[in-house]
């Protein structure tokens, strides 16, 4: 019986390090796409703010506040990115209609209170 138990555990843990694995592995290739992409964007960005500042159409006062108003929005995106992710909201919402109805259904599946001593009590010990 020990080798059987042993060798179901050596297979599910076996699974888990492969699940594991595979979702670590699809994370970090989600999350370079998406530092890729936010880099090519604020490149473009930049490019585009000094491409209007040496053709002359805006000033360089303008376009350094500008580059601040963008990495100011950069870092609060980041945040508000960071505060959602920590926080999921489905798994908030799946337990809001059971905490609705709990006082309506907590007393049927209650026990109803009886005035007997619990066992052992009532002895006494020396």
């Amino acid at each position: 019986m020990r080798s059987w138990l042993l060798g179901q555990f050596t297979v599910v843990t076996d699974r888990l390090t492969e699940h594991a694995a595979r979702i670590g592995r699809t994370t970090a290739r989600y999350q370079l796409l998406g530092d890729t992409m936010a880099g090519g964007a604020a490149l473009v960005v930049y490019g585009a703010l000094l491409a209007l500042v040496l053709r002359g159409h805006i000033p360089a006062a303008a376009a350094g506040t500008a580059f601040i108003a963008a990495q100011t929005c950069r870092l609060l995106l980041g945040q508000l990115v960071t505060g959602i992710n920590s926080r999921p909201l489905p798994r908030r919402l799946v337990h809001l209609p059971h905490r609705r109805r709990t006082p309506r259904t907590a007393p049927r599946h209650t026990r109803a209170r009886t005035r007997t001593r619990p066992p052992g009590r009532h002895l006494k010990s020396d």
